[in-house]
């Protein structure tokens, strides 16, 4: 047997009448075509509405009988709309197969081991938009904008100096990606960009101070928005760094913000993990 979708035998069909004598239901001799000829033609009519056929020919096909102006036995099974995955058809190999079972098993596994996300964090509102994350706050003459992203944040190795218990690959995934704080006043814009160091005690139960948690990077003073040739300080004396560490602390920016911040940074990159399983799981499946 050989396979053809319907499209393509129908089109081919009325290339072959087209060139033909038999063009319609009579020859140009005003004969009838034989009626098992007009019926072998009709099994080819596709509906729209319906969806697609497969059509099965004998070893000799339709469309050299057509052409010999016989008829050949033609039988048409509909094809389902869904294939075995319960989807429309595609091109599925046994390793597709093997990743979606895959998904599926570790997507039910992540949502069982997901927290909710914070609406807040602290006093500062929420703006998220797919990994980029705002956090927003007004001081009087102030806007306070601490700024981050959790693409490439997670370190389990991070979790276990944070003081989470270690186990294998139990160990949970910590995201603790480096956020810019902009104090903006009017036009003007402070930006002091921060990020967390590893330099954590190896004793999980030593309190951890605030000012080793973080670290800051980089100061600006610019206009608007930022901009590369704006200059930076990445090197300064250890009293006015301290002062940066105050001014933030005065800005909200302190040990339970930092404490916040991680959790909720946490549970959104997990979430938008999540939702990437379930995009490509999407895929694989359709």
């Amino acid at each position: 047997m050989s396979l053809f979708l319907c499209r393509n035998v129908a089109k081919s069909v009325k290339n072959v009448l087209h060139r033909s004598p038999l063009s319609a239901t009579s020859n140009t001799n005003g004969h009838s075509l034989p009626s098992r000829f007009r019926n072998g033609l009709e099994s080819l009519v596709i509906s729209r509405s319906i969806g697609w056929y497969m059509c099965s020919f004998s070893q000799d096909s339709a469309l050299h009988c057509a052409s010999k102006g016989r008829s050949a036995p033609v039988k048409t099974v509909k094809l389902s709309k869904t294939c075995a995955w319960n989807t429309c058809c595609s091109v599925h190999t046994e390793n597709d197969r093997s990743l979606l079972a895959f998904l599926e098993e570790n997507i039910k596994k992540e949502k069982d081991n997901s927290l909710p996300v914070n609406s807040s964090i602290k006093d500062f509102t929420v703006q998220t938009n797919g990994s980029e994350v705002k956090l927003i706050k007004h001081i009087e003459d102030e806007m306070v904008t601490v700024t981050f992203n959790v693409n490439h944040t997670v370190d389990n190795d991070m979790a276990a100096e944070f003081g989470e218990a270690k186990d294998d690959d139990d160990t949970p995934m910590v995201s603790m990606p480096s956020f810019v704080v902009d104090v903006k006043k009017d036009d003007r814009v402070l930006s002091i960009c921060c990020s967390f160091t590893q330099d954590y005690p190896e004793d999980p139960s030593k309190e951890v101070q605030y000012a080793d948690m973080m670290t800051i990077d980089e100061v600006g003073v610019h206009h608007g928005d930022w901009k590369e040739e704006i200059y930076s300080v990445s090197t300064m004396d250890d009293e006015l760094y301290d002062k940066f560490l105050l001014m933030l602390e005065d800005r909200g920016i302190d040990e339970q913000f930092v404490e916040q911040y991680v959790n909720f940074s946490t549970s959104y990159e997990h979430k938008r993990y999540i939702g990437f399983l379930e995009n490509l799981k999407e895929f694989v499946r359709n």
